[in-house]
This record gives C-alpha cells, sequence and structure tokens, in this order.
C-alpha cells in the first residue's frame, strides 16, 4: 500500500521526483562565454574579443573567425552558430586600450556541443605600446647608418628583402621574401623562428639577435638573451609607428627597420 501511495505522489507532483530540466527540456544550449577583469578584480566592459581556431592564427593575429565585445557584467558569448559543431579548442585575444590577456588564460578546454555553457575568466594587463607596434606590422630593414655597408661590404640584395615578424610570445620570425641568399641556412621562404626578444621596462632597449646581415648564415642555438653567440642584450632602440632603429652594442652603427 505503501508502495502504490509513493507512487501515486510523485505522479501528481513530477516535480518532486525529477529535475524541472529534465521534465521540460529546458537543458542550456551549447555556448562559450568568456569573462574579463583587470588585475584588481574590476569588470572589464566594451574589450574586443576575438576566437581563433589555431595557436599559429592566435600569434600572429589573423584569420579570427568571430569577435565581439563584453557587456557591462565583462562578459561576452559566442553560441552555437558562431562556434560550429565539431569539438575544438579556442584561443583568443581580449583587447582593451593597451591591455591584452596574454598573461593570462588564452585558450578554452575541449568544447563539445553537450557541454552546454563553458565559462572562461581571463585577466587583461598593461602593454607597452612599442611593443604592440611591433607585432602591428611586418618589418624590413631599410638602412644601416654608414651608408648601406658594414665592414666595407654591401649588404646584399638577399638580405634585404627579408622580412620580420614581431610575435606575442617573444619570438621573432623572419622570412625570406624573395631572394635566397645561402639555401643552406636555417630560413625559407615560409619563415623560421629566428629569434627571441623583448623589450625593457621603458621600451628603450632591446634583446633579440642581431640583423646585421653578416650575422644571417650563422647557426643561432640560443632561445635566451646570452645564449647565442650574436645575441644583442639591452641595445638600445626607439620604437615609432613607422621606424624600429636598433643601436648596434658592439660596433658603431644601427640598423632601421620600416614597414613592409
Amino acid at each position: 500500500m505503501k508502495k502504490i501511495l509513493i507512487y501515486i505522489l510523485c505522479t501528481i507532483t513530477l516535480t518532486s521526483c525529477f529535475d524541472d530540466d529534465t521534465l521540460t527540456g529546458n537543458i542550456e544550449p551549447f555556448a562559450l562565454k568568456i569573462k574579463v577583469t583587470d588585475t584588481d578584480g574590476n569588470l572589464v566592459s566594451n574589450a574586443n574579443v576575438k576566437l581563433y581556431n589555431s595557436s599559429d592564427d592566435f600569434l600572429v593575429a589573423k584569420n579570427s573567425f568571430v569577435s565581439d565585445q563584453t557587456n557591462s557584467e565583462g562578459t561576452v558569448t559566442f553560441n552555437a552558430q558562431a562556434l560550429g559543431d565539431d569539438p575544438a579548442v579556442y584561443y583568443f585575444d581580449v583587447e582593451d586600450g593597451d591591455k591584452r590577456n596574454w598573461s593570462s588564460v588564452t585558450l578554452t578546454p575541449l568544447m563539445l556541443k553537450t557541454n552546454g555553457v563553458t565559462l572562461v575568466e581571463t585577466t587583461v594587463t598593461d602593454v607597452l605600446p612599442e611593443f604592440l607596434i611591433l607585432l602591428s606590422k611586418t618589418w624590413v630593414i631599410s638602412s644601416f647608418v654608414n651608408g648601406g655597408k658594414i665592414s666595407g661590404h654591401p649588404i646584399p640584395d638577399c638580405a634585404l628583402d627579408d622580412t620580420f615578424v614581431f610575435l606575442k610570445s617573444g619570438r621573432v620570425i623572419r622570412t625570406d621574401a624573395g631572394i635566397v641568399c645561402n639555401p643552406m641556412r636555417t630560413a625559407s621562404n615560409e619563415g623560421t623562428d629566428w629569434s627571441a626578444f623583448s623589450l625593457n621596462k621603458d621600451a628603450t632597449a632591446i634583446n633579440m639577435r642581431d640583423p646585421e646581415p653578416n650575422w644571417f648564415d650563422i647557426e643561432f642555438t640560443g632561445t635566451e638573451p646570452g645564449s647565442g653567440p650574436n645575441f644583442m642584450e639591452d641595445a638600445p632602440v626607439t620604437i615609432t609607428k613607422n621606424e624600429i632603429t636598433i643601436t648596434q652594442p658592439f660596433f658603431p652603427r644601427s640598423v632601421t627597420f620600416v614597414p613592409q
């Protein structure tokens, strides 16, 4: 008799025996929600958030497939229509003035359609404006202060057509854009991870491989300042939107880069 009574009560008061969402099918739809705060824990509204399908696209900030801004609660939501159906890990940039999320969370967990809403929290911090300028363009060597000659030798065209791309990861990609000086060297037309780089706290000095063309054929084995035979440490640098000038620490000359 007690079993019959329990069955009747469950039938009459369905909500006491089953979850409301199970009965109504009210399951949260598939979506990615990104929450952005600053270093003080304040919510950041109107920040631009861009999603990428790969780490390569994220590093060069190209081929973002969807973007939006955070709302007054510091969040932005990308639904299933924007994300697609396939399981994936997404990389994302957050831009708020000169602040970025690069020292915080920059990728999602594996996203599945069965996940419902996935919340990812990230923090934006200040980035040097000069660092952002380096990342914003593809650069080429334009000249040396000694009139285009180093140690009495003209700078070859095969060196002057090389391009340099600075990545947010602190690496420089150099690509032989046309003429290859030496087919045996490590660079290729597809580009190579050529050097580490970093700026000091006020962007007046740079650490990176010496861009002198005479160094181009030397194998670079180090990845940190001081670990390679031709790595410049604390070389004075001036960075503007249209020019980078680096003073070589070991020679009385400087090299200038301009946008490609």
